[in-house]
């Protein structure tokens, strides 16, 4: 049996580490969109265009890793602070997309439960994700400008 601290990964470099970190994630994330599909059927699934929600997720993880490989691989460790603030900007723009799909999806599945026809306010559904997508990222530059310290989570110095 292996100690936690001398797993499978210990030695490996950052960039093996983050390619089987990023696809572990994806797999887990199809997983669960197929089991969306099995549950909500495919003409639903198709026409609230889920895959593409997918999609968008699979994007914004692998630019999040991207971004830390960028940061903590290819940036002289020496240059700390240049490295955790530019990890900061690009994991908040990354994840800055994402709230206004939880808040669009819970417009959707009103109307859904109302029996109306799919995006029968489509132009509404857009504009709340972009205002809501557009605060975020107010929100998340602002924070990405006053907050100084070294971001939560990492294991690199």
């Amino acid at each position: 049996m292996e100690k936690a601290e001398a797993g499978e990964l210990k030695n490996q470099p950052l960039v093996v580490v983050l390619i089987v970190e990023y696809l572990m994630r994806s797999v887990m994330l199809l997983l669960i969109f197929f089991g969306i599909e099995f549950v909500v059927g495919k003409a639903i699934y198709e026409t609230y265009y889920l895959d593409y929600l997918g999609l968008l997720m699979l994007s914004v993880g692998a630019f999040h890793t991207f971004s830390y490989y960028l940061c903590f691989a290819l940036i002289n460790p020496s240059k700390k602070i240049v490295r955790f603030r530019l990890y900061r900007l690009l994991r908040n723009l990354a994840y800055s997309w994402l709230p206004g799909v939880g808040i669009a999806a819970v417009i959707l599945l009103v109307e859904f439960l109302q029996e109306k026809d799919p995006f029968t306010h489509l132009e509404m559904v857009v504009n709340v994700y972009l205002v809501s997508t557009a605060l975020v990222l107010l929100i998340s530059m602002i924070e990405w400008a006053l907050v100084k310290r070294h971001p939560l989570g990492l294991d690199v110095e």
